[in-house]
């Protein structure tokens, strides 16, 4: 349960980065918009999050950890995907639509996927299961910048906005193989329904 939910962690956080990696400079250098404009989608994505995650606790409290997580898994597979076809049109407000989608995502994810690893271990290693939790998540970016930007350098070569779209595709194939397996935390016997 503890591996689980920490390598979906790493899933999550790495892909959903590759708005905040690829998007400014989309945005400002190949499409001429200003940097408040460039900001302004960016936001969207933690906006999207703060808003998300209050609720997502409750309905993790309800339904459980693995389903919500997974369903938040779904939404930033979506959202991913909505970049991935919006990129090519330069649509500013798809991108920013975009990109609030990848943050309700995350926001969904996250929180119950967090209960999901204090569950997975006893209370005196709680220290253990948050330090780990946070390394994950740093982790996952690191990777999802890495891996990211290598598949876009490897499939230059339709523009920078097509460019563009398939890595967010790319991203929401890796997301998408993430919510089938938070998925089946929800229906596994034993130790993978720790969280529950």
């Amino acid at each position: 349960a503890f591996l689980s939910a920490n390598l979906l962690a790493v899933t999550a956080n790495g892909a959903a980065f590759v708005g905040w990696l690829f998007v400014p400079t989309y945005l400002v250098d190949e499409l001429g918009r200003s940097t408040f404009t460039g900001g302004a989608v960016l936001a969207a994505t933690p906006a999207a999050t703060a808003l998300v995650a209050p609720v997502a606790g409750r309905l993790s409290d309800r339904w459980g950890p693995a389903a919500v997580a997974a369903a938040g898994l779904v939404v930033l597979t979506a959202g991913l995907a909505m970049g991935g076809l919006v990129a090519p049109t330069a649509s500013v407000p798809g991108l920013g639509l975009a990109m609030a989608l990848v943050g309700v995502g995350v926001g969904l994810f996250t929180v119950p996927n967090m209960a999901y690893v204090f569950a997975s271990l006893p209370a005196d290693r709680q220290g253990v299961a948050g330090g780990v939790t946070q390394t994950m998540r740093t982790m996952g970016i690191v990777v999802g910048v890495g891996l990211l930007s290598r598949f876009f350098a490897a499939n230059q070569g339709l523009g920078f906005g097509r460019d563009l779209g398939r890595t967010f595709l790319a991203a929401a194939a890796v997301t998408g193989v993430g919510a089938a397996v938070s998925g089946l935390r929800a229906w596994l016997p034993g130790e993978l329904r720790m969280g529950e």
